[in-house]
C-alpha cells in the first residue's frame, strides 16, 4: 500500500478540523448572519487554515 507524503498528512488533518468546523459555523453563524456570511466565513476559515499549515510545514525546521 502506498504510504503518504510525510507533509501532505498536516494537510489532510487541517482538511479534517475543517469539516468539524464546519457544523460550528452552520450552528452559529448561519441563523444569525444569514447563509452568504456562512458560506463566506467557512471559505475563509479554509484558506486561513490552509495558509498556516502550509507556513508550518515549509518553515525551515533547523533555525541554526
Amino acid at each position: 500500500m502506498h504510504k503518504p507524503h510525510i507533509r501532505s498528512v498536516p494537510m489532510l488533518m487541517t482538511i479534517m478540523v475543517w469539516l468539524c468546523t464546519l457544523s460550528l459555523i452552520g450552528i452559529f453563524v448561519w441563523p444569525f448572519f444569514g447563509l452568504q456570511v456562512a458560506l463566506s466565513s467557512a471559505a475563509g476559515l479554509f484558506i486561513v487554515m490552509l495558509a498556516v499549515c502550509y507556513a508550518l510545514c515549509a518553515w525551515p525546521k533547523d533555525m541554526s
